[in-house]
């Protein structure tokens, strides 16, 4: 068919970016429209090198769409850079000239070739290749470090930014300390963070907004995860309003009301994100039948508002007894709320301080010279 004709010469310029094909044979498989998935699996950075898992896919689809890009500038007539005379109006001059990237690309193609690898051994890879170009980087974290304190913020600060470097701060901001609503409102209308029309700052700067609880926003998060339906997008905004529990009713609401909407694949996986919450209980010194009563609320999900008969919505509790009643932290990372004790723990009595012994008042004052027996 004409559709295949030009296989053999994209073929070419892909081993001209990643080096030889190795899987002798290329095949094509034509399927009929009904078929609900399509596609065409890289054989270099699908195959050659792959994911790990399915965490980690973004190493397969991510180069996949930066080589289909790639190939066609190369073979697209209609490519301003295939010009003898470039026209850099309104084009950066690496977009045209650099490629440090391809280097990078066949070194890391030849590096992990036959293999699996995760995030983390790519990005440590990647590091270490550009280890002497640290400078972007190093501007974007000192920023994020003055957004963070109350060092003064102007647009002048973003003016210069790409949005890859827009998204990289947003997200440094999004996986640390939430700002406080003032702080935040200043950042969001200095660098006009708002009005912003680029999906994956628009995604980081709502979650920013939704963890750092600033209820004036709310509305906006909620009109993006019904605009998008990128599971990438959706998922973790819906998940950040559940856990903020005084919107958490009108997430479930709003997803209720636009869940027919939604692909089915997006809407069933979706109820995930309300159906499961990690909570801790401590057991010290609590009745136990009287416990279980409490308990059984959160492990039916009788709390929550989406709560059926019929539907698996319990939550996962976590009992516990600790000593010093403290709980690690590598436990409250992965929990969202510690249920209310039912009964108080007393203190022991050489676990009080002896200036509050002292304060106590007392039925008698024994004489200095009286021995006690």
């Amino acid at each position: 068919a004409w559709e295949f004709a030009e296989t053999e010469k994209y073929l070419q310029a892909a081993e001209r970016l990643c080096g030889p094909y190795v899987w002798t044979q290329y095949d094509l498989l034509v399927l009929p429209p009904s078929f609900p998935y399509g596609g065409m699996e890289n054989p270099w950075t699908g195959n050659l090198v792959t994911n790990r898992n399915f965490e980690h896919f973004w190493l397969n689809e991510g180069f996949t769409v930066f080589l289909e890009r790639k190939v066609n500038d190369e073979l697209g007539s209609d490519n301003p850079f295939t010009k003898l005379v470039v026209d850099l109006k309104g084009k950066h001059p690496d977009d045209a000239f650099s490629t440090v990237f391809d280097d990078f690309l066949r070194s890391y193609l030849n590096k992990f070739a036959q293999k699996s690898l995760d995030t983390d051994q790519f990005k440590a890879y990647l590091l270490n290749y550009f280890k002497d170009n640290e400078q972007l980087k190093t501007a974007v974290s000192a920023l994020a470090g003055r957004v963070r304190s109350a060092a003064p913020v102007s647009a002048e600060d973003v003016r210069a930014l790409t949005p890859h470097q827009m998204i990289y701060l947003l997200q440094m901001l999004v996986d640390s300390v939430p700002l406080s609503v003032d702080r935040l409102r200043e950042v969001g209308d200095k660098y006009k963070l708002n009005t912003s029309k680029n999906a994956e700052i628009q995604y980081r700067w709502l979650r920013l907004c939704v963890r750092s609880k600033d209820t004036a926003r709310v509305d906006d998060v909620l009109q993006f995860v019904n605009a998008q339906g990128r599971m990438k997008y959706v998922r973790p905004l819906y998940r950040d309003l559940y856990a903020w529990e005084e919107v958490r009713a009108r997430a479930v609401d709003n997803f209720l009301a636009h869940e027919r909407y939604m692909m089915h694949v997006s809407a069933y996986t979706q109820w995930a994100t309300f159906a499961r919450t990690w909570h801790v209980f401590d057991c010290k010194w609590q009745d136990p039948y009287e416990s279980a009563n409490v308990i059984k609320k959160y492990l039916m999900g009788l709390h929550k508002p989406i709560y059926h008969p019929m539907n698996d919505c319990g939550d996962v509790v976590r009992l516990f007894i600790y000593p010093d009643g403290k709980i690690p932290e590598n436990i409250l990372e992965n929990v969202s709320n510690q249920i209310r004790q039912l009964k108080q723990v007393p203190t022991r009595l050489d676990h009080i301080p002896e200036e509050e012994v002292q304060k106590f008042p007392k039925v008698m004052e024994y004489p200095e010279d009286y021995v006690l027996k």
